[in-house]
């Protein structure tokens, strides 16, 4: 291998963890804005991971077929990312640092998914719980007293 080569190399590898770091800190933002109910930051921050995953994409050289595209849009994590495609030995110091960063990435886009599917099923009982409140003013009040229950999933 010539120094040329093991210099892209070297680079092209510091810029995959760079670009990890950046998605996983940009998923770490857009839970902190569901978490505050922030619906501005979190556009933001999804807009800057599509971005970053579409270069992290790039740079790693990997097409993303539509399963792929469908499984990073629920998990973050970029579409063809996969740890051995940093053609490093795995001895390398940059090679455990890309390691250790993608799996990193992977538990946090995981943590990600699970909160926006959580937040999915709260806001489906938070609608239904509106739509009975809706009907329920409609209602004509009859002769007998009414009994309701309201209950929300935390």
């Amino acid at each position: 291998m010539t120094v040329l080569a093991s210099e892209d190399r070297i680079r092209r590898t510091r810029e995959q963890i760079e670009l990890l770091c950046t998605v996983r800190s940009e998923l770490v933002s857009a839970m902190l804005a569901i978490a505050q109910n922030r619906l501005s930051d979190l556009e933001e921050s999804i807009a800057e991971q599509e971005a970053m995953t579409a270069r992290l994409r790039l740079v790693l050289g990997g097409e993303a077929t539509p399963g792929e595209e469908s499984r990073q849009r629920a998990t973050g994590v970029p579409a063809g990312f996969a740890l051995q495609e940093a053609g490093l030995d795995q001895g390398q110091d940059l090679s455990e640092e890309l390691w250790i960063a993608g799996k990193e990435l992977q538990q946090t886009a995981r943590i990600y998914a699970r909160l926006l599917e959580h937040s999915s099923h709260s806001a489906a009982l938070m609608a239904s719980l509106l739509g009975s409140m809706r009907e329920r003013g409609r209602e004509v009040s009859g002769s007998g007293t009414r009994y309701q229950t309201w209950s929300c999933q935390i």
